[in-house]
């Protein structure tokens, strides 16, 4: 049984057209273009070439050494052709000279019988014979007082005389014969006709130097392909050397940006000397290749520098951020950076200390799991740690549920007391804020209480040769931990020193009368934070949100 053939329906004239192959690669031609063209910036040559998104417009090191290679290569080449050209004049230029001075001695020679026999046909035959050369131009015999003899053919039509003193050939050839001097226009050779010691006459033959012009220019010429050529090919091999020359400068150069933007993973991994640059690729941009290089030369040995020095960055900025996880930033970056303020020891500062802890945290921690406990610590902490970065404070400790927060040190900030207030106030708003969102879900308030404290105290490295910590001490540092114990739950207490020194007109405060501390013997005269007016409170206002919204 015979399967019928499957039948199309005839197409028409327009969707014949659109599915022939050109019309398809015409379609895909302006696909491409057009999503080029849709791009940030249109990827034609000069541009791919010459453009780098941070420097803008610049002209690449391949193509500076590419350039220099080829202005090298190309004034070589025709210092070379034009000493060439100039070696080769003189040698055709004395290759006609002994070729002229060949052929008027030996016409010199044959002329003594007759010109000493004055034997006038047997000259003029000779000079006839000789003239038939298509080599020579004419010949001509002249007495020794200048008188001419015989002649056959042209002679003194080839050069001007103008470096004589006389302005025919003619007359220079008989001048030159008077004067007994071989100075003739070019192209011309004498000869004496000489018996037995005496000049009876003298030979000169005009020899055609046509064909010596003609070598000479089909050798320029062809002298000036050649150099073309190797002028061309000059250009070619600088490019493509200097691509080959450069690649270790561009390995080089995105080495130092993977170091320099942390990017450990772009990196080589292991010895790079004597052959591969092991583990990972080097690279990312146009130049840096991404591709493992085999180099067993000097640029081996600079790469393995280069990356090892490359690692050692980024272990050093791994250890910044692990040790700024632990110690504060400031201490950290002093710290490593060797400053000589961080001594055992320290010095006497003026600063402010901020000391928050939760109100009744051993008893709400009774009712809570370890996780549970570990969990509203770090969200409090952390409220701490955000209060205190936006008012430049560093924080010295925790202490359990507990915080101590220094200001004005160990970077100096003369505004230290205001910051000390303004971060106090913040906590208290956050901790406001949190409560209404856990008093709206039914949840116990956790309240927090805060005492603050300015005036001179110990700052430095304090500890034994094995544990170490940058902390501040001093009866200024005690106050404020007395003061924090002193306030009320949701209270942010500060002292006399801090709120009369400052005279800040920022701060709205309330007397909360005297405090009876323990440590001293006298009574503390505190005051009570209600406000403080931010100048830039959008950025409070956000702080807070993003806290209260962390916390949830």
């Amino acid at each position: 049984m015979s399967t019928p053939l499957k039948t199309t329906p005839p197409l028409d004239s327009e969707a014949r057209q659109h599915s022939t192959p050109v019309f398809r690669k015409r379609s895909e031609r302006v696909k491409r273009r057009t999503e080029r063209r849709a791009g940030q910036r249109p990827a034609h040559f000069l541009r791919r070439l010459c453009w780098d998104a941070e420097r803008g417009w610049h002209m690449p090191f391949a193509l500076k050494l590419g350039l220099a290679i080829s202005v090298i290569a190309v004034l070589g080449a025709m210092v070379l052709a034009y000493l060439g050209m100039i070696q080769y004049q003189r040698l055709l230029e004395r290759q006609g000279d002994a070729f002229g001075e060949a052929i008027v001695e030996q016409l010199a020679g044959s002329l003594v019988e007759p010109v000493f026999t004055d034997d006038q046909l047997a000259i003029q035959l000779q000079l006839n014979q000789l003239a038939k050369k298509s080599a020579v131009y004419g010949v001509a015999v002249y007495l020794p007082s200048g008188e001419l003899i015989a002649q056959s053919g042209s002679v003194g039509e080839l050069s001007s005389v103008a470096d004589y003193s006389v302005n025919s050939p003619d007359a220079a050839i008989a001048m030159a014969i008077r004067l007994k001097r071989p100075e003739l226009p070019l192209g011309h050779y004498m000869a004496p006709v000489n018996f037995s010691g005496a000049d009876g006459a003298y030979a000169v033959v005009s020899v055609n130097r046509s064909p010596m012009r003609r070598v000479f220019s089909a050798s320029a010429r062809d002298l000036l392909i050649a150099v073309l050529l190797v002028c061309l090919i000059s250009i070619v091999s600088a490019f493509v050397f200097s691509r080959l020359l450069s690649r270790p400068v561009y390995r080089l150069l995105a080495i130092s940006k993977a170091a320099r933007e942390g990017r450990v993973q772009d990196l080589p991994v292991g010895k790079v000397g004597g052959g591969k640059i092991g583990g990972g690729k080097v690279g990312g941009g146009k130049n840096g290749g991404g591709r493992s290089a085999k180099w067993n030369n000097e640029w081996a040995d600079i790469l393995s520098i280069y990356a090892q020095l490359g690692h050692e960055v980024n272990s050093k900025r791994e250890v910044e951020k692990l040790l700024q996880r632990f110690v504060a930033s400031d201490v950290a970056d002093q710290l490593l950076n060797g400053n000589e303020v961080l001594q055992l020891g320290g010095e006497v500062v003026e600063a402010s200390v901020l000391f928050v802890d939760i109100v009744e945290y051993t008893r709400m921690s009774e009712s809570m799991t370890p996780d549970e406990v570990a969990r509203m610590l770090n969200q409090y902490l952390s409220i701490f740690t955000a209060c205190a970065r936006i008012y430049h404070g560093t924080v010295d400790k925790f202490i359990g549920d507990a915080a101590m927060i220094v200001f004005g040190a160990p970077r100096v900030d003369k505004d230290h007391r205001l910051q000390a207030m303004s971060c106090a106030n913040a906590i208290r708003l956050v901790a406001s804020r949190i409560n209404e969102k856990r008093e709206n879900k039914g949840l116990n308030q956790i309240n927090l209480r805060v005492g603050v404290n300015s005036g001179l105290m110990q700052a430095g490295i304090l500890g034994s040769e094995y544990r170490m910590e940058y902390t501040v001490v001093g009866d200024a540092v005690n106050l404020a931990s007395r003061l924090c114990d002193a306030a009320q739950p949701g209270e942010a207490l500060v002292s006399e020193s801090v709120y009369n020194n400052g005279f800040y007109t920022e701060v709205k405060t309330e007397n909360a009368g005297l405090v009876a501390v323990k440590g001293k013997e006298e009574m503390v005269n505190v005051y009570r934070i209600q406000s403080v007016n931010e100048p830039k409170g959008w950025m409070l206002a956000g702080l807070i949100e993003d806290l209260v919204s962390a916390h949830e």
